[in-house]
């Protein structure tokens, strides 16, 4: 038979909310009162604006962020869990500080794979200089002067020279080079 004295729901409760604080100041910066407040009053979707101005604002809103969806499944887990005596709550208590020791790297590491599963940022890359036609166009000119006796740089530097009357817009040897390797596909498709 359990030899601990009992305790009421709302002494558990406040013992229980009142280390979960301590957690959460500690691994955060943040209280969860204060973490509640930041998101429910639309803070946290500035996120974009702060990051682009103030860092530490940015970092504050995202570990709030963390915080208040930390707060929540702890909120959901005490709810379930069974704790009446001072031996339980004890217990209770010791598994959030293994917590504690445990949330800054578990979060790291969390947002690491979080990061990996967002789009990359930019777009589609640099542009080509040339498009298909202009590319296509340009190969023709620089098989015409290999087949005039010129080497293949020569025939380059050639067309980079009269590339904008011929081509219409100023092109060098190298970027008309990579054209010309890439010449087969300009071909086939």
């Amino acid at each position: 038979m359990d030899k601990s004295p009992h305790l009421s729901k709302p002494v558990i409760e406040r013992r229980l909310r009142e280390k979960w604080a301590e957690v959460m100041i500690d691994s955060f910066g943040v209280s969860p009162i204060e973490a509640e407040r930041l998101v429910k009053t639309g803070l946290a979707g500035k996120l974009k604006i702060s990051a682009s101005n103030d860092s530490a604002a940015a970092a504050k809103i995202l570990d709030a962020g963390i915080a208040y969806a930390l707060t929540q499944i702890i909120e959901y887990q005490m709810k379930k869990t069974k704790i009446r005596t001072q031996d339980d709550l004890t217990s209770a208590i010791q598994r959030m500080e293994e917590v504690r020791e445990k949330m800054p790297s578990a979060t790291r590491k969390a947002l690491k794979e979080l990061s990996k599963m967002l789009p990359r940022r930019g777009g589609p890359g640099r542009q080509p200089k040339l498009n298909r036609s202009e590319a296509s166009k340009a190969c023709d000119h620089i098989s015409t002067f290999i087949r005039q006796g010129q080497p293949l740089k020569h025939a380059l530097v050639m067309l980079a020279e009269k590339s904008s009357p011929l081509l219409g817009k100023k092109v060098g040897a190298r970027t008309l080079q990579k054209f010309w390797d890439n010449r087969v596909k300009l071909t086939s498709e």
